[in-house]
């Protein structure tokens, strides 16, 4: 911003009255002027003042072929009132604009550039020795970007031809093919735009050419349409949610999801949290969102996460999880849980003191409370434009913690588990329950007792998922004690 600014002593105009104009350059401070003018006997004024000026130039393209227009932009500072420019084996050779455009380069050689800067105080030379070099032979140097690399099916990708070398024609392909081109563009265009018919991975290619000839680039797998395939796992190490393409709302603007440094599963480590403790303002709702996903593939879909939660007095923090098919435009609930003072949902003991996770028993599955969350999303298997949404509602209770998230098929769950392990989910149940049994546990059974001991379903397990009924068991907290050759373990489960 620059602006003249007046002053005045504030006496009449019949008086000898004197006017002070100052002359603000917010971008270069050394361009500041003053001038006065007196009324009253006579009318006086001083020139305005100006500071030297110093030059300086860039150019678009600096390494060309025969032929090629380049564009100049003058960077010089000190209100240059005058431009002098001298370009050694171009077309025009001289200019006197501020920013000459189409300076053409007809001959092979390195050429010099020169800029002489004028204004009231005095003038300044620039030259660039060996600033343009011309290469008959020089191919474009392709390279191009998209906007975005993880689109929703119904969201255009807008390319940016990003070429240096003077290019004078694009050619674009897609693989698959089943791209459609929009906004008057197609695939001659420097920079398309382009709507997906279908959900996938998709591989781009451009073919430059310029004066010397054409030279291509390919980029495979470089967009995932649709959302990108899982397995999804989140461990929260980046410096912010952001940067891994979570998404963060927050409705009333005050406390929401940020990441904090805790004891966690592995040690001292990243996790995503919602300060309830001191979020005074109740009934609010905030909401993490992944980044998108695809399904596509899958036959089953499951998603697991760690967590730790305490208890404040008898306040009823919750989280709710939600999934949307259609990049956020609506959503269905999978999973909503609260603590109930006997550890349904807490994962430590009740405090009324601010809940930091301390040790790995804080956590879900580890110690005092409930188990891991494992979330069966099988419905939505097989589809894209996928988004898992954590939903926090605030009681004014106790600190929530969330890490590791992992969503993949089963197979994957068992994979990056102990193959001597089993696994319930989910969990709270209400009408069934899944037990994955690892290939190394041999023989097992499955024995479901309530608090005062008694069995209330048993069953034999075989190797990988069995499903169960528990729909004529009463609401409540059972354990599930799961036998095999080299296993003994005893889960709790919450009946909802």
């Amino acid at each position: 911003m620059s602006e003249w600014i007046l002053f005045s002593d504030g006496f009449p105009l019949s008086a000898n009255v004197t006017e002070i104009e100052i002359y603000y350059d917010e971008s270069n401070p050394s361009n500041d002027a003053v001038r006065t003018s007196t009324y009253g006997r006579g009318l006086w004024s001083s020139p305005a003042y100006y500071g030297l000026p110093t030059a300086n130039f860039e150019s678009d393209e600096t390494n060309v072929p025969m032929g090629c227009e380049i564009n100049f932009f003058d960077l010089s500072s000190g209100v240059p009132h005058q431009w002098s420019w001298i370009f050694e084996g171009g077309i025009p050779e001289t200019s006197t604009e501020k920013n000459p455009t189409n300076i053409q380069y007809l001959e092979e050689g390195v050429f010099s550039v020169s800029l002489t800067v004028t204004n009231p105080s005095g003038e300044d030379i620039k030259t660039i020795s060996g600033h343009i070099t011309v290469n008959a032979a020089l191919l474009p140097q392709v390279n191009f970007m998209a906007e975005d690399t993880v689109l929703c099916t119904n969201q255009p990708a807008i390319f940016v031809d990003l070429t240096e070398g003077c290019p004078i024609s694009w050619t674009w392909e897609f693989e698959p093919n089943t791209i459609t081109y929009i906004n008057g563009t197609n695939e001659n265009s420097q920079n398309p735009e382009v709507l997906f018919d279908q959900a996938g991975v998709y591989s781009v290619g451009l073919t430059v050419t310029n004066s010397a000839g054409n030279a291509s680039m390919s980029k495979e797998d470089y967009l995932s349409i649709g959302g990108m395939a899982i397995p999804f796992v989140e461990t929260f190490n980046e410096v912010s949610l952001d940067a891994n393409g979570w998404s963060i709302e927050n409705p009333d603007g005050r406390e929401t999801w940020e990441l904090t440094s805790v004891s966690g599963i592995t040690g001292e480590s990243n996790a995503a949290w919602m300060n309830f403790y001191d979020y005074t303002y109740l009934n609010a709702h905030d909401y993490l969102t992944t980044p998108l996903m695809s399904f596509i593939g899958f036959e089953e879909v499951l998603l697991t996460f760690d967590y730790a939660y305490a208890q404040r007095y008898n306040q009823i923090d919750s989280l709710i999880i939600n999934i949307s098919n259609n990049c956020g435009a609506s959503w269905t609930r999978v999973y909503a849980n609260g603590p109930d003072g006997e550890g349904s949902f807490e994962t430590a003991e009740p405090t009324a003191d601010f809940f930091e996770p301390a040790d790995i028993v804080d956590w879900s599955g580890y110690g005092y409370g409930a188990e891991k969350p494992i979330i069966n999303l099988s419905q939505w298997a097989g589809q894209a434009n996928i988004k898992v949404q954590f939903e926090a509602f605030n009681k004014f209770g106790n600190n929530l913690y969330i890490d590791n998230i992992e969503i993949s098929n089963t197979l994957g769950v068992i994979e990056r588990s102990k193959k001597n392990e089993a696994f319930i989910y989910p969990n709270p149940a209400k009408q069934f329950i899944n037990i994955i049994v690892g290939s190394e546990l041999g023989v097992s059974s499955l024995q479901i007792v309530d608090l005062n001991g008694r069995s209330v379903i048993e069953s034999n397990l075989n190797e990988g998922n069995n499903q169960l009924s528990v729909e004529n068991l009463s609401k409540g907290i059972y354990f599930v004690n799961i036998k095999g050759i080299k296993y003994n373990e005893t889960r709790k489960l919450i009946i909802q």
